[in-house]
């Protein structure tokens, strides 16, 4: 492996020797002699391990280590100083920060080779670590995926037996893709663009057409098999919250904003469902049971097409 290795020293003849090591060793070896070259250098190119001297003329050592340390970037390149630290102060700080190795001055080529091999040795193993880890978790989502998708699977069909046996299936389907649209356009609004994922529209729209069987049907033992399932959570907070009014009016005082989206998406939707003709009487409870900024999206977009086809 050719590692790419940045030397920062002000001293001309120690970047000298330390170069013939690294170069002699089939490694890059890129030598400044500042803390702002060195900065340029890294920007241009990340280096597998930086050598830096403590002290410098113009920023020490250990504030370029700090530097170094505090950026998302840079802070997990190895750092191997390469002054001689007698101040144990100095030595505690820098292992706190750390560094993974001290090089004293006058340079031992064996004690260079060695830490260096090692350094590189590690740094090949840390690299297959997070490919591994990497994997690992990708197989996890994908798993996890696939097992929320085969819930929603089966949350809808149960669902939709449910719904058939009771003769609603058509109706709540409609208002089910009533909520989808309505929520989709909340999307797109000043007020929630960019504040609520892109899922939201297609997780409400399933949660309001499993919500009748999840709070009729499933017992407790169910929603604990069931915790972390977006739809079964969604219906139940939809369910819980869906009696709630704008003005703090409703059972559990929750007003405004303090009530989850879900719940006042799914009531404006309802309302408007289920009382189409009766527009005085939703303009009459605009701000005190309905969310206003809601109805008018909901009137905004009903203007050009029915949302529950």
């Amino acid at each position: 492996m050719n590692a790419d290795i940045l030397i920062v020293d002000d001293v001309a003849s120690n970047l000298i020797i330390l170069e013939n090591i690294i170069t002699a060793m089939g490694h890059t070896a890129r030598c400044v002699q500042s803390v702002g070259q060195a900065i340029d250098k890294i920007r241009e190119k990340l280096p597998d391990i930086i050598f830096t001297d403590i002290s410098m003329p113009d920023v020490s050592g250990i504030e370029f280590i700090d530097m170094l340390k505090n950026n998302i970037s840079t802070r997990d390149i190895p750092i191997v100083v390469i002054t001689g630290v007698n101040d144990v102060k100095d030595v505690k700080k820098l292992l706190e920060m750390n560094v993974v190795g001290f090089i004293p001055k006058p340079y031992n080529r064996i004690t260079v080779e060695m830490l260096l091999k090692n350094q590189l040795k590690y740094n090949s193993l840390r690299y297959e670590y997070d490919d591994l880890n990497k994997r690992y978790n990708n197989l996890l989502l994908e798993y996890e995926t696939k097992i929320a998708l085969a819930q929603q699977d089966v949350l809808i069909m149960f669902s939709k037996r449910y719904l058939l046996s009771r003769g609603m299936e058509e109706e709540i389907y409609k208002l089910s893709e009533g909520v989808k649209n309505l929520a989709l356009a909340l999307t797109f609004t000043p007020k929630y663009e960019g504040k609520i994922s892109g899922e939201f529209h297609e997780n409400l729209g399933v949660s309001v057409y499993i919500e009748p069987f999840v709070t009729s049907v499933l017992e407790d033992e169910d929603m604990e098999v069931l915790a972390d399932n977006i739809y079964t959570n969604s219906a139940r907070e939809i369910s819980l919250y869906q009696w709630e009014n704008y003005d703090g009016s409703g059972p559990l005082k929750m007003k405004g904003e303090d009530i989850p989206l879900s719940a006042r998406v799914a009531k404006v939707a309802k309302m408007y469902y289920y009382n189409s003709d009766n527009k005085k009487e939703l303009e009459d409870i605009r701000g005190t049971i309905l969310d206003p900024y809601i109805m008018d999206v909901y009137e905004k977009i009903t203007r050009h097409k029915n949302i529950f086809n």
